[in-house]
């Protein structure tokens, strides 16, 4: 018994030796997988840098482990970044471009959206296959197709840009794509169609007598004749009739339906073939060249209707001196246009720019391409493609009296660019009456010349957009005339008409037609 208590003592006093020596050691924790990745996620925001995850088991399956260190690697890769969940998703690739052409934005089908100015930025959200037809976002709120060759690449990659299959009109060639041509050193003759005069579909305009030859100003042809939207008048200078050159000036009140003649001192000298506009920014009537018993002029003269007077802003010039010759305002450039007309040496083809503020005038370097020398022509400024829209008129030999080409000037480059002919078009005239439809964004002419000496009475408009001609139906027509002076009053808008020459005998009518109505 002695033995056994001996041997249960020395048991007991072992125990307590090996437990002093380990107590104070800490058990190791066992990981968890929550644990590591708060760990990664705290190292991966502030070091930039991937880090290796040490693999493990679940920890049920053993009750006691050893960690893998945590490596951290100096891999330099891209962080994988996951969306935020209210970030918008990236959308598909597109390219930005802008206009460099006047772009008419269609359906698919073809039908007409609108039309962009030159140096609109549009958005191209797609393309065909072939990459001629792109569309574009967004015109008037809406999407829409137009030719590929009228924009220049601003951003982007138009390879990028999805393809969509969508029954789209035949791929534009250089001819179809512009109603322009493509510029060419090669001689100015070009093979033209047959002209076809359509016949008009319905009575779409109303031509209205406002005064007839009996009342107002005596009868003549190649007056001047411009809208006053101050002061809500026509204004009407000059011209040719039985008794030679005139130098008169009177107005027609479009509120009171009268004509009075306006007595002023001094002014232009009784000549024929000036041209005239009305300067909006200054508010004035003013004339530039002409004929007189003289000879040809080049001096540029403005009428302050609130002054009741004259000023002379610029002397004649022997290299300018011209008659029937286009003059139009240039609202980019606040200048007067000026081209062609007719000088001792016969027709001219030269351009001219008379800066208004500051009275300076510069010839405009001629370009790759140049309308033929002409006189009696129609041109008016196009006010959605910013170009000045020249048509028909007389050429000396060698040329065609009369003709029918259409061109376009490029008020910003300085450039002409003769238009496709169309097979729809007016026959060729000189001395037809013209203007710039303000209402319809298009060039209307009437009447004129033909090549037999005969006056004509048709009515036409031209938009320069599509390089497309349309024969416009209206009732109570003036008649075949030519000579005769023309304006346009926006509100309402109408077209006015004034004098020429009918048959043998000078008119001073004047007309009124309604552009409003469809």
């Amino acid at each position: 018994m002695r033995r056994f208590f001996a041997y249960l003592f020395a048991l007991l006093l072992l125990g307590g030796i090996l437990a002093g020596c380990g107590g104070s050691s800490p058990a190791t924790p066992v990981p968890t997988l929550a644990a590591i990745e708060a760990t990664m996620s705290v190292s991966s925001s502030a070091t930039k840098i991937v880090t290796k995850q040490p693999t493990m088991e679940h920890p049920a399956a053993k009750t006691s482990m050893t960690p893998t260190p945590t490596v951290a690697t100096t891999v330099m890769k891209t962080p994988l970044l996951l969306p935020s969940p209210t970030a918008t998703q990236p959308s598909r690739p597109q390219a930005e471009v802008v206009v460099d052409a006047l772009q008419g934005f269609n359906t698919p089908g073809g039908t007409l959206i609108g039309i962009a100015p030159r140096g609109q930025k549009l958005t191209i959200t797609g393309r065909d296959a072939t990459g001629t037809w792109l569309q574009f976002c967004c015109f008037d709120n809406r999407v829409g197709w137009a030719a590929a060759d009228g924009v220049k690449l601003l951003a982007g990659d138009l390879n990028s840009v999805p393809t969509i299959a969508v029954q789209l009109p035949p791929t534009p060639s250089s001819a179809q794509s512009s109603p322009l041509q493509t510029p060419s050193t090669g001689p100015e003759h070009t093979p033209t169609p047959k002209s076809v005069a359509p016949t008009p579909i319905g009575v779409q305009h109303q031509w209205v007598v406002l005064a007839s030859s009996s009342v107002g100003p005596v009868p003549r042809q190649n007056a001047v004749l411009v809208y006053d939207p101050v002061h809500k008048q026509l204004l009407l200078f000059g011209g040719k009739g039985q008794q030679g050159f005139m130098n008169d000036l009177w107005r027609y009140k479009m509120t009171t339906k009268k004509w009075e003649r306006i007595s002023v001192d001094g002014g232009p000298s009784p000549r024929s073939g000036t041209n005239g506009l009305w300067d909006p920014v200054r508010k004035q009537f003013l004339l530039v060249g002409g004929i007189d018993v003289t000879g040809y002029h080049s001096d540029v003269w403005a009428y302050d209707p609130d002054k009741n007077s004259w000023q002379r802003l610029s002397p004649d010039d022997k290299s300018r001196n011209r008659a029937y010759g286009i003059a139009v305002y240039d609202p980019v450039h606040d200048a007067l246009f000026w081209f062609g007309g007719q000088n001792v040496d016969g027709a001219l083809s030269d351009t001219w720019i008379y800066q208004i503020n500051g009275g300076h005038w510069k010839q405009a370097l001629p370009g790759v391409v140049n309308p033929a020398a002409r006189y009696y022509a129609a041109g008016a400024y196009d006010v959605p493609s910013q170009q000045i829209a020249l048509f028909g008129g007389c050429s000396t030999a060698p040329g065609l009296c009369p003709r029918d080409d259409v061109w376009a000037y490029d008020v910003t480059d300085q450039m002409w660019q003769q238009y496709v002919p169309q097979a729809t078009r007016p026959q060729a005239r000189q001395e037809m009456a013209y203007a710039f439809d303000a209402h319809n964004n298009t060039m209307l002419i009437y009447g004129g010349g033909n090549s037999a000496g005969q006056g004509l009475g048709d009515l036409w408009s031209f938009h320069a957009i599509s390089g497309l001609w349309t024969l416009l139906a209206a009732e109570n027509s003036p008649g075949p005339r030519y000579g005769a002076a023309s304006a346009y009053v926006d509100s309402p808008p109408q077209f006015i008409l004034f004098g020429g020459v009918q048959g043998a005998a000078y008119l001073s009518d004047l007309w009124s037609l309604d552009v409003s109505s469809k």
